[in-house]
């Protein structure tokens, strides 16, 4: 899995680094003076792809609960967005099928969601959120808005 790092030099100039697996493949060739011209070299070089989704995916994985029938199945998501979530389970689901789904975001917060059966992989569904409460909108929008600002501190601490 191809990873990006953005880092200053001495100078105090940005460069790019393109790594596979900790290892170092494709090095910028030039400097920048700010990060956000440094980012854009990345994607115009190729080294770092935009995601084509809406939205991008939060790799973060979470237990939750699909609710169908009567039954609850226990399942893990694998990784989210605004929109949708790609799903783990050893049931069944057929393409097209709604599912009620149950996930803990926070200590005693609760999304609670109606999510149709997009594509299927083994054990792994693709869902989109097709109906989805007002509170469960606001929590989970502020759950990915955390998460998108860890991410960027995290990357800002680097360089």
């Amino acid at each position: 899995m191809k990873d990006w790092e953005f880092l200053q030099d001495a100078r105090r100039a940005w460069y790019w680094r393109a790594t596979n697996d900790g290892r170092s493949h494709v090095v910028s060739q030039q400097t920048f003076p700010t990060r956000a011209a440094c980012v854009a070299d990345a994607i115009k070089q190729g080294a770092l792809k935009r995601d084509r989704r809406e939205e991008p995916r939060v790799e973060l994985s979470r237990r939750a609960t699909l609710l169908v029938g009567g039954a609850s199945i226990p399942c893990l998501l694998q990784n989210f967005s605004g929109k949708g979530f790609f799903i783990i389970s050893n049931q069944q689901f057929a393409v097209g099928q709604f599912l009620d789904l149950k996930c803990a975001l926070y200590p005693d917060k609760y999304l609670r969601c109606r999510v149709e059966v997009k594509h299927l992989a083994e054990t792994c569904v693709g869902t989109k959120i097709v109906s989805i409460g007002e509170d469960g909108h606001v929590l989970l929008q502020r759950f990915l808005q955390e998460y998108y600002w860890s991410k960027l501190d995290l990357r800002g601490a680097k360089g």
